[in-house]
């Protein structure tokens, strides 16, 4: 989502300290994610099951909310996925099952009938490296860390119970810089149009 040397040229740490701005980036990418309930980081594979209980949610669409999402494969079943599971083809050339809008964060899976009961969507989705539309995300990201060094330093205790080594670390208030609350507020009022 941002590489380290971005980082370390921004802040510019001590000599030595390269593992951890590594530690600390990849915490800042974490909370940012988990924040606004988005994979923005390069993933590949991922998958979600939904269950279409009624008629009216069977003909609805299903919604991704993962920026630069690319579907690979669509599955449904009625009842067993050992015995009826059905893979769906892309509508392509006129001819298919489903076609994907992701005009928007949230890309939205649309079948032509309705869905079955149960569909598994395997997609793949963020970036290695954002691309400079998101630079207020790189910024936030980048301050996020500064922010953390700043005031807890390398090694230094956050809370009485949670050293900053990485495993155990939570995020309370006034732990995050102002950059990266206004990115998260943004990114997680992001609704589709």
């Amino acid at each position: 989502m941002i590489s380290v040397a971005t980082v370390i040229e921004s802040v510019s740490p001590a000599p030595g300290q390269e593992a951890n701005i590594q530690l600390l980036t990849n915490q800042a990418i974490s909370l940012f994610e988990r924040k606004t309930e988005r994979t923005w980081s390069l993933t590949s594979g991922s998958t979600l099951t939904v269950e279409k209980n009624d008629r009216q949610g069977r003909r609805t669409p299903i919604l991704l909310w993962h920026p630069n999402l690319s579907v690979t494969k669509v599955e449904e079943w009625e009842s067993s996925p050992t015995d009826d599971i059905e893979t769906l083809d892309l509508i392509v050339s006129g001819t298919g099952d489903y076609w994907v809008d992701s005009s928007t964060l949230a890309a939205r899976v649309i079948k032509v009938s309705e869905w079955d009961r149960f569909v598994r969507i395997t997609y793949d989705c963020g970036w290695s490296v954002l691309p400079a539309a998101f630079s207020d995300i790189t910024l936030a990201l980048i301050e996020q860390v500064k922010y953390t060094l700043e005031r807890y330093g390398d090694g230094k205790r956050i809370t009485n119970s949670q050293a900053f080594d990485g495993s155990s670390t939570t995020y309370k208030s006034g732990m995050m810089c102002d950059h990266m609350v206004d990115a998260i507020r943004y990114y997680r009022a992001q609704v589709i149009d």
